[in-house]
């Protein structure tokens, strides 16, 4: 948390404080699209979020962890290996065909 800017912390405790707080119920569920040009800080957050998340899942031993999930994804490799996720595609098993024929429906 120390190497965050202001915004950056401002969303880590928003994050926080929703999943602390917040309703559980899937129409209220908490999406976060992080975007920004290369160097912006981008992966730092997505580390800060997902290590603030695990450990306030951990001291909530009480929580049903199967309503609970993440899922860390990229939209190019390198991105996702800075995350330590997987590219969008994989984690969705979107076939990987560069030239693929599009059919009509």
């Amino acid at each position: 948390m120390a190497s965050l800017n202001t915004k950056q912390r401002d969303i880590v405790s928003h994050v926080a404080v929703h999943a602390r707080y917040g309703d559980s119920s899937p129409h209220n569920s908490l999406k976060l699209l992080i975007t920004g040009v290369a160097g912006t800080g981008k992966s730092i957050l997505i580390s800060a979020l997902f290590q603030t998340l695990t450990k306030l899942y951990d001291f909530q031993r009480d929580r049903d962890l199967s309503s609970v999930s993440v899922l860390l994804t990229g939209t190019t490799g390198k991105a996702s290996y800075n995350i330590g996720g997987q590219t969008i595609h994989a984690a969705l098993s979107f076939p990987n065909r560069k030239y693929r024929k599009i059919e009509r429906l």
